[in-house]
């Protein structure tokens, strides 16, 4: 009974394999990596099935289960083990361990395989100039749709986007370029601020599958796997991914927050600027105190949003602009992305209001800077006195900059630009010595300040 049972069950695994086999050879890798599955559980330590289960899971997108498999062929050297181990470890988003397996297969690679692995994993890690360089290696050996569009999306990340158009025809033109490729140059054109060439992408994608729009289908799948990479800090495959889903419908507001919030990350200032400001004019989270009363509520993919959270969304969007703006060095925009974050609080705190008014300041909006200003100091923002006092002063209001910068004065005794500040305002009037002891002032708390010295030595001489 027991040798029948033992030739029952060589036999069983046997089937099993030839299943996973038949499976294989009709394109269902899932069924596959099923049946192979159940022989492996019978022949843990057979290297040859481990490599067939990590292939059919590979095929399937089940990434992070086909990484152990292929990592016990790849240890025992199984021949083709280190193509699956290296593109299981880039699907399960772990990319800083496919670099020394694919380096290793570099000097006996007689194509482009392990180049390309390299360019994707350097993408991953966020290094697109390493990227870069692996995909012009890539493309010494090979010149396929999917690796020159592979390399076009790089180019344009790091705003040397000229390929894009020749890839672009040369798609057109083959009737068998892929999904993939389609996807891939409606993300570089998207990159590239190209909206209407990478839309025209999109369509050609959805010519090609009307189904890829689905919750459950392509374009889902990018966006999934966009969130997953966020998840793990890897914003620039997470930009990639959901570069792709927006060449498929660009006026997904939530999408273009995240394609800013990731550019912003990997500041890429200019990208997240694009998008951020996309996200607040396309509804739902356009301006809803024009478009929304009070109790309205918007339809949405996800439900229903109503005013409140509308509001929400714009002042958190428009918050990542400020630093954007600020990134950028435009402070007429920050400006004007802070006014966006006022509007959308019922009550804006006195931290939004003083914050409004620097950057007015540094955009030469000296009025609008001492009005914001005034209304930070009303809330107790203890240094917004300071610079309505400033904003004062170069508006040429110097009876009022002194009374804010006197404000200002007795909550930062001792501030070096203060002290400057009081003692010009001071010697205007000529009370010289009244100037003369705010800068010992200052002196006293900061005595090697330079200023402060040339101040003092000069006010010295004007008695």
């Amino acid at each position: 009974m027991l040798a029948l049972a033992l030739v029952l069950a060589c036999g069983g695994w046997r089937k099993q394999i030839r299943e996973g086999d038949d499976w294989m050879a009709r394109d269902n890798p899932g069924a596959a990596a099923r049946a192979y599955t159940k022989a492996e559980k019978a022949r843990p330590e057979d290297l040859d099935l481990q490599l067939r289960l990590a292939r059919a899971l590979l095929e399937d997108e089940q990434y992070a289960e086909a990484v152990p498999h292929a990592a016990a062929a790849y240890e025992e050297g199984m021949t083709g083990s280190p193509e699956v181990y290296a593109l299981s470890l880039l699907g399960a988003g772990r990319s800083a361990e496919v670099i020394p397996v694919a380096q290793k297969e570099l000097s006996s690679a007689t194509d482009d395989r392990f180049h390309l692995m390299l360019a994707r994993a350097e993408l991953g890690r966020g290094d697109l100039v390493a990227a870069r360089y692996w995909y012009e290696e890539a493309l010494k050996r090979g010149s396929s749709l999917e690796l020159r569009a592979g390399a076009a999306y790089v180019y344009a990340r790091l705003g040397e986007g000229s390929t894009v158009g020749s890839v672009t025809l040369d798609a057109r033109d083959d009737a068998d370029a892929s999904l993939g490729v389609w996807a891939e140059l409606g993300a570089a054109w998207l990159a590239a601020g190209d909206w209407s060439n990478g839309r025209n992408a999109g369509a050609q994608l959805l010519a090609m599958d009307p189904s890829v729009l689905g919750e459950d289908a392509q374009r889902g799948d990018w966006i999934r796997a966009a969130d997953a990479y966020a998840v793990q800090g890897q914003y620039e495959p997470a930009l990639h991914m959901a570069l792709s889903a927006a060449c498929l419908d660009v006026e997904d507001a939530e999408l273009a927050w995240k394609i800013g919030a990731w550019a912003a990350a990997v500041q890429d200032w200019r990208l997240a600027a694009r998008w951020l400001e996309h996200a607040l004019v396309t509804p739902p989270y356009d301006a809803p105190e024009e478009n929304a009363t009070a109790g309205v509520a918007v339809a949405t993919l996800g439900g229903d949003m109503g005013l409140a959270e509308r509001r929400k969304v714009r002042a958190e969007i428009g918050a990542a602009l400020t630093i954007v703006y600020q990134k950028l060095g435009d402070p007429a925009a920050e400006a004007r992305a802070w006014e966006i974050v006022l509007r959308s609080q019922d009550q804006p705190d006195a931290e939004t209001w003083y914050r409004h008014a620097l950057a007015l300041f540094r955009a030469g909006d000296f009025p609008g800077s001492a009005r914001s200003a005034r209304t930070a100091t009303s809330m107790g923002h203890q240094e917004a006195a300071a610079v309505a006092a400033r904003a004062y002063r170069r508006i040429g209001d110097f009876e009022n900059a002194a009374g804010w910068a006197m404000t200002a004065w007795e909550v930062a005794p001792g501030d070096p630009e203060l002290a400057l500040l009081l003692a010009e305002l001071y010697e205007r009037d000529k009370r010289y010595e009244a100037a003369l002891r705010v800068i010992e002032m200052g002196l006293s708390v900061h005595p090697n300040h330079q200023a402060l010295q040339r101040a003092r030595t000069r006010l010295l001489t004007s008695f």
